[in-house]
């Protein structure tokens, strides 16, 4: 019996972002799919439309600030896991991302390891 596939969705304003995690993941998780959005709006249709296993969200996306919207995103679908990114600092936002829902906080500038 083949695994499931796992579902992803990468939110980022920029797509050379975007497109460098996908390719990270396919390159790197077998059977990954992963979907990507540049806006909350688009954020918000996709998972309206296809369920997702993770959302890997950036904090800041040109319509809005996502941790803001976490709350929401997670009532609507409370079995999705989000991990959260961003260039902010870390000591700022993964405390208050962590109590919102997040499962994590990573930032843009840590080491590739």
């Amino acid at each position: 019996m083949a695994a499931q596939a796992l579902h992803i969705l990468v939110a980022d304003d920029h797509a050379i972002v975007r497109r460098g995690l996908s390719n990270l993941l396919v390159a790197n998780v077998h059977g990954v799919g992963v979907v990507e959005v540049g806006t909350c709006k688009a954020l918000q249709r996709e998972l309206a439309v296809h369920p997702f296993d993770l959302v890997l969200l950036d904090l800041v996306l040109p319509d809005g600030n996502t941790i803001d919207l976490l709350p929401a995103l997670l009532q609507r679908h409370p079995e999705l896991r989000v991990l959260m990114y961003s260039m902010s600092a870390e000591e700022v936002y993964a405390e208050r991302a962590a109590q919102l829902g997040a499962m994590g906080f990573v930032s843009k500038a840590e080491n590739e390891e």
